[in-house]
């Protein structure tokens, strides 16, 4: 459980450092990510380079699902980035959270050790808060869920994100922890590279700095979270990574100064009371 915990933490701080990385508002989300994974790939290289991997890696379909993990995951990076870019990350949060809910219903589906019916629960009753976040009442009292094209980006990012949670829940059977993230970061900036060519000459180094800070949270929060998944699951790391609403908030209101509805605030903490609920009586 410290592993996800730390996992949580880590990431979201991440995510809090790019969103105050992108206020300078002087490139694009798909400059941003490309520049992101430079950085990602830079510190990951050398990590690389000590760990070995199995030939069972190199067989077919370990690498067809590696190269399909690596191009979803470059897709799902930009799109979450756009989203980043345009929306208030308070606004985007509850969306961003919905990930976790389809990562439990895919792995309670694929993986038979993954069908526990009260993590199946606590999911559904988390989407039920997260939809309740997203309600806005008009002036005519009508009820309705309050979606731009860039809550459309997230949503669809989460979902890709979903499948490459499965993803790697095979894939470290063959690679570790580590030589699987660095593969990831350093195939997602070829990719990034090869298609949009991003421009450095306009980044401070006050933002150079924030990238590789933000790289350095998100390499521990992927060793982390590969770890927590080959030793808990898909369902129950996930899950765990719900708290970061509660961090994301606080830092939202008091860092970025964004506006904190008391609908997210309510689902949030129904959220985190679930996963307290699963962690402490379930898992005992």
């Amino acid at each position: 459980m410290l592993t996800a915990l730390i996992y949580t933490f880590s990431y979201t701080f991440g995510i809090i450092l790019d969103k105050v990385n992108l206020n300078f508002k002087n490139m694009n989300g798909r400059n941003f990510t490309s520049i992101i994974f430079l950085a990602l790939a830079i510190l990951n290289i050398p990590l690389l380079l000590f760990f070995k991997i199995s030939p069972e890696a190199l067989s077919f379909f370990p690498l067809l699902v590696l190269g399909l993990m690596i191009i979803g995951s470059t897709l799902s990076n930009v799109l979450i980035y756009t989203g980043l870019r345009n929306k208030d990350l308070s606004h985007l949060e509850p969306i961003r959270n919905s990930q976790s809910i389809i990562s439990i219903l895919l792995a309670f589906l694929i993986f038979p050790e993954e069908r526990n019916i009260f993590v199946l629960l606590i999911g559904l009753i988390t989407t039920l808060a997260l939809i309740f976040a997203n309600l806005h009442r008009h002036e005519n009292k009508k009820i309705s869920i309050i979606f731009d094209k860039f809550m459309w980006y997230v949503l669809l990012s989460m979902i890709i994100s979903s499948f490459i949670n499965i993803s790697y829940k095979y894939l470290l059977n063959y690679y570790s922890s580590i030589s699987l993230y660095g593969i990831r970061a350093i195939g997602i900036f070829v990719l990034m590279f090869l298609l949009y060519r991003p421009s450095v000459k306009n980044i401070s180094s006050k933002q150079w700095s924030l990238f590789f800070l933000s790289a350095l949270f998100y390499t521990l929060s992927a060793i982390l979270k590969f770890t927590s998944i080959k030793d808990l699951g898909v369902s129950i790391t996930v899950l765990i990574f719900n708290l970061s609403p509660a961090i994301i908030y606080l830092f939202s209101k008091f860092l970025l100064k964004e506006k904190i509805s008391k609908k997210k605030v309510l689902a949030s903490t129904i959220i985190i009371g679930c996963i307290l609920f699963l962690t402490f009586v379930i898992k005992g």
